[in-house]
């Protein structure tokens, strides 16, 4: 998390330190209503991947347990993808590993715990690709987490394109023990 001062409070998994986390959080949900920013610094504390791939850029608004909005903005160059025969097409499964990482974030973000489990996709229900992302652009990832079940999660995710339906899921998350 950011410090007063801009810069980022580091703490260790587990222990004390989770406690100093979840006061950080408090601090901002009471300050902002509830509702969480994240940037990449902090997104990266609480996934277990690592760069390249992390598919979330910025989380604009989080309610722990309950709901995200991000985004991710695509450029085209992204590593990989730009050597393709026909041109560039940005993956919609690569889309869907975004949702999942928001999910995950969400899960994450409401125990100091969870941070010591690993929280992976279970079943996918509904995947509807909409449209092809052909350039760079700015995709906009909604999800909304539903029946917490102990050790399982269900998941509403929709990616936006251009103001425009992008991508359409739902699935399940499930714990694992690190």
């Amino acid at each position: 998390m950011r410090d007063q001062a801009g810069g980022t409070e580091r703490v260790e998994r587990g222990g004390p330190a989770d406690t100093l986390r979840a006061d950080v959080w408090q601090r901002v949900r009471d300050y902002r209503g509830g509702v969480i920013a994240l940037e990449i610094d902090d997104i990266v504390e609480l996934l277990p991947q690592r760069q390249p791939f992390i598919f979330v850029d910025r989380v604009v608004s989080l309610i722990p347990g309950a709901h995200a909005v991000a985004t991710k903005g695509v450029t085209g160059n992204e590593a990989g993808l730009s050597a393709r025969k026909f041109g560039f097409v940005f993956p919609s499964t690569f889309v869907l590993e975004a949702l999942v990482q928001l999910a995950t974030v969400v899960v994450r973000a409401q125990d100091a715990r969870a941070i010591d489990e690993l929280w992976l996709l279970q079943e996918l229900d509904r995947f509807d690709v909409s449209q092809e992302m052909t350039g760079a652009d700015m995709i906009y990832l909604h999800v909304a987490v539903g029946d917490l079940a102990p050790g399982r999660v269900t998941v509403h995710g929709r990616a936006e394109l251009a103001g425009q339906d992008y991508v359409t899921t739902d699935f399940v998350l499930a714990r694992q023990a690190l």
